[in-house]
């Protein structure tokens, strides 16, 4: 009998350990499968999760790097709307100094073409001096905007000041004429520069959404689970815990058996 004990109680230990195997398998399984997640810590794929979270680091600062982009791209398109105005004023102005150069006005229009010329070179003082993005002034002279697109890569905007206009049109027309040329031509300048940024930065915007895409698609090929193929371990496994829980069960009864029998 006391053989049959200890078969018994071997049996016992041997079906507990199963149990302890199947529920920790079927823990491994429920967890990817809730997580979406093949590594979820460092003991199920040490290699995996290193190179995963180097490829999450990367991806997460090459969508800052985007954002950043971005940004930028909204900044330079408020600067261009600006200087668009600004353009637009600039012509009118020059158009007025034609018209007060003809010679056949009376004191009276030469007045109001004179009033309009003012109003419409101090809008265009205010345009430069009150255009700001997020707090950055745009025309500001020589200043240096530093925008940076990830992986230690930089672009750099260059802003500048817009000339101001002033002219008496009826004393110095010539004169008036040459500084209001001057203007168009260095607000063409500023313009085309703004547009070739502008150009670089969807360009490079193209590229990181790409390098986003490609990060991404790698990261999950690494961390992400086969759903359909976790799902059946996860079946699997939870019925071996459930084979085992049944054996072992049965075991502790042919344990209270074997006692009983003893017993008498």
């Amino acid at each position: 009998m006391g053989a049959s004990i200890m078969g018994t109680s071997d049996f016992s230990t041997s079906s507990a350990d199963a149990i302890s195997g199947a529920y920790a398998a079927f823990s491994t399984w429920f967890e990817a499968v809730s997580s979406g997640q093949r590594v979820n810590a460092a003991d199920d794929d040490a290699a995996g999760l290193v190179l995963g979270q180097q490829l999450n680091g990367y991806g997460v600062e090459s969508i800052q790097a985007l954002r950043n982009l971005r940004d930028g791209i909204s900044m330079i398109q408020t600067a261009d709307g600006a200087a668009s105005i600004i353009g637009s004023n600039l012509i009118r102005m020059k158009e007025l100094l034609m018209q007060s150069a003809g010679g056949i006005l009376s004191e009276k229009q030469q007045q109001l073409i004179q009033r309009e010329f003012d109003q419409l070179a101090a809008e265009n003082a205010r345009i430069a001096e009150t255009t700001e993005f997020n707090g950055i002034k745009l025309f500001a002279d020589g200043q240096s905007i530093q925008l940076s697109i990830g992986f230690g890569n930089r672009l750099t905007i260059q802003t500048q000041a817009i000339a101001a206009v002033s002219a008496n049109l009826t004393d110095n027309t010539l004169s008036a004429t040459e500084g209001v040329d001057r203007a168009i031509s260095q607000l063409a300048a500023l313009r085309g520069g703004l547009g070739a940024s502008m150009d670089e930065m969807e360009l490079a915007s193209q590229t990181l959404e790409k390098q986003i895409v490609n990060l991404m698609a790698a990261e999950s090929r690494i961390t992400d689970v086969d759903v359909a193929q976790a799902a059946a371990n996860l079946t699997a496994a939870q019925i071996l815990a459930e084979a085992a829980m049944a054996t072992q069960a049965q075991a502790n009864l042919s344990g209270e058996l074997v006692a009983a029998m003893m017993r008498k």
